[in-house]
């Protein structure tokens, strides 16, 4: 599982088996340094107490300005005292510093010792919050259960429509926000914390290419006509592809590419789809240029969509998002259309991606992509900077793979508008792993809602 977070190195520990640190030898702050002190003091009070008659007679002479008289005894008086106050003063700086480093040494010690606790109590928190929460796991199995029997009734029940289809995964995308505020353990009747769950389809490239090509009265089971006798509305009008040229594409182009086995709703890859998020695409010449630099797109499905209880803002921002994804296996930085960090990044590996921080994820994505890719522009820059800036209910996402028999074929997004869901990226990666099945049956879902109301068409088990 892919995040942004980053463990930082932990700290260093004194190991207990590596010799401590070599001390300075203070000589004066040893028994030798004390005994040579002691003589040394000794000495000049002897010498000063045995000369004393000759040196008080050399100090009345000195006080009467009589240089004639040899002063020697005075002078090795002065001399002896002066080495004995030099040893004192030696002595009690090598006591300070003895001192000083006992006590730099019981501080070491202290810190290590708080270190090892530290790293101890963040071990064993470790271990507490990797455990689900105490009705997790009861509600997990309640909702697994649930979801399972709406996937069964989809599966069996004879001429399903496609708003019934909408209505039962908009109710597991409601099961899967109760887990994820379980999990985070906040309140329900906290209204400050809002969720918030979407789906996007995953369409390569090819299916994309063939799709736009095919005008909506042209699906398998509907009558077709004659090129002259074709009169698009004003809507098929305005959806109308453009050619590599500029011009718009004929009948007979569009006969020309045939609507691929298993049609997946082509009708909703428009012309206006396209210009409402070119920015998203970093080669954005044109259609051709824009799909060429890319795997394939991520379309989200804005019926897909659910918020707890308390938000309202499922339609702020999630109306027909269109995203370039490219598989990191081919991904080359000067080619293709950069992964957008969340869903787009969990196309192209096909694993989990945890964001603790939006903003803070991005601005470090747009930093690097501005060192790394060449033609990374200021525009392209801006728009991508505004859009997960207004991305209010999105402050930490978490966005896992859809897969229908074993093919990628959708995106959940999972986001609260607040940063830090789900605590931090190991109980993240948890989760996730908690979802797997979840996401095993909205695959099969998904796979059956992109068939259904197309005549004809296969349906997903």
């Amino acid at each position: 599982m892919s995040t942004d977070a980053t463990n930082a190195p932990s700290s260093p520990l004194v190991d207990n088996s590596s010799e401590p640190p070599q001390k300075k030898r203070r000589f004066f702050a040893s028994a030798w340094g004390s005994f040579f002190l002691a003589f040394a003091s000794v000495f000049s009070a002897a010498f000063i107490s045995v000369c004393s008659t000759p040196i008080l007679t050399q100090l009345e002479a000195l006080s009467e300005r009589n240089f004639e008289v040899s002063y020697k005894h005075s002078l090795w008086a002065l001399g002896l005292s002066i080495v004995a106050l030099w040893m004192v003063y030696r002595r009690e700086r090598a006591l300070s510093a003895v001192t000083d480093e006992k006590e730099a040494e019981l501080h070491r010690q202290s810190q290590v010792l708080q270190e090892r606790l530290r790293l101890q109590n963040h071990e064993m928190e470790g271990r507490l919050t990797h455990l689900p929460p105490r009705q997790f796991i009861h509600e997990y199995v309640e909702t697994q259960a649930n979801i399972g029997q709406l996937r069964r009734l989809s599966k069996t029940e004879t001429n399903i429509t496609r708003d019934k289809i909408v209505e039962r995964m908009q109710s597991m995308l409601d099961s899967i926000l109760a887990l994820t505020r379980l999990w985070d353990g906040v309140s329900g009747t906290n209204k400050h914390v809002a969720y918030q769950a979407n789906i996007m389809s995953v369409f390569s490239r090819d299916e994309v290419a063939l799709d736009i090509l095919v005008l909506p009265q042209q699906l398998p089971g509907r009558e077709e006509k004659a090129p002259d006798e074709v009169e698009p509305s004003a809507s098929d009008a305005a959806s109308q592809p453009m050619s590599a040229a500029g011009e718009e594409t004929t009948a007979d182009q569009v006969q020309s590419n045939p609507m691929p086995a298993g049609p997946r709703r082509a009708s909703r890859f428009t012309k206006e789809v396209w210009f409402m998020h070119d920015h998203f695409f970093l080669h954005n010449q044109n259609y051709d240029v824009a799909l060429e630099r890319c795997s394939g797109i991520l379309f989200l499905e804005d019926e897909l969509t659910a918020a707890s209880m308390g938000c309202d803002a499922p339609k702020s921002g999630l109306e027909q998002v269109c995203m370039p994804y490219t598989d990191d296996l081919i991904f080359d930085d000067d080619y293709h259309h950069p992964n957008l960090p969340g869903a787009p990044r969990v196309a192209a590996s096909g694993q989990p991606e945890y964001i603790s921080s939006t903003s803070t994820v991005v601005k470090e994505w747009v930093n690097r992509q501005r060192d790394e890719v060449r033609e990374f522009n200021g525009r392209y820059e801006q728009k991508i900077m505004q859009y997960y800036r207004n991305l209010e209910h999105a402050k930490s996402i978490l966005s896992m793979p859809i897969l229908h028999n074993d093919e990628l074929i959708g995106v959940l997004n999972v986001s609260r508008n607040a940063e830090h869901m789900l605590l931090n990226a190991d109980r993240a990666e948890q989760f996730a792993h908690f979802m797997a099945p979840v996401c095993y049956h909205l695959g099969k879902m998904l796979a059956l809602l992109q068939t259904t109301d197309i005549p004809d068409a296969p349906t997903g088990g």
